[in-house]
């Protein structure tokens, strides 16, 4: 299958980095509606796919995304960058009306999915159901 989204090498060393530390086979990407520029990514790991998971295959990682949200993220570019500010994906979606920076902070195990922060609108949202607080890391 052609991969319908680009996802650079920056981001995929650092999603096979994460994989490796998860011990997990797959990045998940999944599209909700709401969030900055009327779309939020949700980012987590499995082991497998699901029946409406489509599979991209990178050089250096293996990416799910369900097909509802395929529609919702086709033609867009996924990097990886480390900043001043911080380290993130940027997510380029041609049909989003802008364009959101995610921080990866943190997995939590339980659920291990991503807590991850919208750069520039100092919000966190985090993937995955509620939970008792989580404590502090490093």
């Amino acid at each position: 299958m052609d991969n319908i989204i680009e996802v650079t090498e920056s981001a995929q060393k650092h999603i096979n980095k994460i994989l490796l530390s998860e011990k997990s086979n797959y990045f998940r990407i999944t599209v909700l509606g709401g969030g900055c520029a009327g779309f939020q990514y949700k980012f987590d790991f499995s082991d497998k796919p699901n029946d409406d998971d489509l599979i991209f295959n990178y050089k250096n990682a293996d990416v799910l995304i369900d097909k509802t949200s395929i529609e919702l993220i086709k033609g867009s570019k996924i990097d990886y960058a480390n900043e001043l500010i911080g380290s993130s994906f940027k997510i380029s979606n041609p049909l989003a009306s802008s364009s959101c920076g995610l921080s990866l902070i943190h997995i939590s195990e339980p659920t291990r999915q991503a807590e991850m922060s919208f750069a520039g609108l100092g919000v966190k949202k985090k993937g995955g159901g509620g939970g008792g607080g989580g404590g502090g890391g490093g």
